[in-house]
């Protein structure tokens, strides 16, 4: 009788086959012992234990019945299929998913900028990181998309983009040391991409994910980092970027609309807040707190009249809205995120009036959910590690976000939240591909 195969125990396989003891072959979403027994497969926490490359080579997907190669767009295929030597399944999706229902979301604004679905796909051989900026971003968009995926898809598709990412970086870096007319294109546009993912991880992360307030303040300075970044890139390519006519025009367009008037309410919210952070630093300076003699002239100098402008672009339209919201980061002095990043009172609630700014941009699908979890943020951490006079200064943007999402706020005070109540409608709106793209040359074409 023939000795019975050795058996490797699997820390990752799926629950039910733990539960039947049988041998998991990690097929996601569904492992083949489930598929063939058509019972649910359900993966636990270990699944994210997994190494990047571990995950890249153990998992596949197995393909929609739509999902082939002739379902991809022709063009895109041409480009995209020497470069891959052996198109996986949970690959061909991604593509798929791109051509079919992602590339539309990239290019909402006709002749906003040349990185379109053909003009990418006929570049990625050229720049690697361009394609697989593209899966990531397909990635995060099926993983946003679809309210009723079971958990375990949820998981593999966040990491197959912070695979992509992460791949997309490999061949990214390099490059920023030989930036010349022919590359600068490229380069700058998938540096504000990288801006663009990083928010679109944050609204696809589940809450608990990221259930400490210090860690997502620490994404969010990283997310306005990659945006310092992405200007410096314009800046040292500045004459290369303006002799691109198809960029150059779309942007003055934008920028020589007439402003919308600011809100009453906001208005005075803003006035408050120069005050009220005035009047705080100044009894903090007399009460000898430490932090209370740094200085924050920049958040008067800077940040908050950049506030004002952000928050007139949220009554434009599509795209001058975007342009003006996502773009504060980058056109507020560096000095003023070096004080977020101290954790400063004064630059924390700034960063929440910021929050309110940017919860006006939750109906795309990229940044839902992340200006109501920043406030809420900020004020776990003012509340824990200042005085109340600091937390008054938050009553505001903590009420303009709860009102926008459950109507006439019936408490002063912030509220948890689930990721269901923040759930809103998915519009056509501009994307990290687009939008990234457009508020950097602002800095650029902008009046002094």
């Amino acid at each position: 009788m023939p000795s019975r195969a050795f058996h490797h125990k699997n820390r990752h396989g799926c629950k039910t086959c733990k539960q039947r003891r049988k041998r998991c072959d990690q097929a996601i979403p569904t492992c083949g012992g489930c598929a063939r027994r058509r019972t649910e497969c359900v993966y636990g926490d270990t699944l994210l234990e997994a190494t990047p490359m571990s995950m890249s080579t153990s998992l596949s997907i197995p393909p929609a019945p739509s999902t082939s190669w002739a379902t991809v767009d022709p063009l895109l295929r041409a480009v995209i299929a020497p470069q891959i030597s052996h198109v996986e399944p949970n690959e061909l999706e991604l593509i798929h998913h791109y051509s079919a229902t992602n590339s539309t979301a990239f290019t909402t604004i006709p002749g906003l900028f040349p990185l379109r679905r053909v003009d990418i796909a006929g570049r990625t051989p050229e720049y690697p990181y361009l394609l697989h900026g593209i899966l990531a971003v397909s990635a995060l968009h099926l993983q946003s998309t679809a309210a009723d995926m079971p958990q375990s898809k949820r998981l593999y598709y966040a990491e197959k983009a912070s695979v992509h990412q992460q791949e997309a970086l490999s061949s990214y870096i390099p490059t920023l040391n030989n930036i010349n007319n022919r590359t600068c294109h490229f380069v700058f546009g998938f540096s504000a991409v990288l801006a663009g993912l990083g928010f679109g991880f944050l609204c696809t992360s589940e809450r608990n994910a990221i259930s400490d307030p210090e860690e997502f303040i620490s994404r969010i300075t990283t997310i306005f980092d990659l945006l310092l970044g992405t200007v410096a890139v314009a800046n040292a390519s500045s004459n290369w970027i303006k002799s691109c006519e198809s960029l150059v025009v779309p942007f003055k367009t934008i920028l020589s609309r007439q402003e919308v008037p600011i809100e009453a309410e906001v208005q005075n919210a803003l006035e408050g807040l120069f005050t009220g952070i005035q009047l705080a630093n100044a009894l903090e300076v007399e009460r000898h707190v430490p932090h209370a003699h740094i200085d924050i002239s920049v958040i008067f100098s800077s940040a908050i009249p950049d506030l004002h402008k952000a928050f007139r672009c949220i009554g434009r339209k599509e795209p001058d809205n975007f342009l003006g919201v996502i773009g504060w980061p980058a056109f507020v002095d560096s000095s003023y995120v070096a004080l977020v990043k101290q954790r400063h009172p004064a630059a924390l609630v700034v960063l929440a009036y910021y929050g309110a700014a940017l919860h006006a941009l939750d109906h795309a699908w990229w940044l839902r959910g992340v200006g109501f979890r920043l406030v809420e943020a900020v004020s776990a951490i003012v509340r824990a590690k200042h005085g109340e006079i600091w937390q008054d200064l938050l009553q505001w943007p903590s009420n303009r976000v709860w009102e926008s999402v459950h109507g006439a706020a019936s408490t002063t005070q912030l509220r948890l939240t689930t990721d269901t109540d923040m759930t809103s409608h998915i519009s056509e709106a501009p994307t990290p591909f687009e939008t990234a793209f457009v508020y950097t040359y602002a800095n650029d074409f902008s009046e002094p």
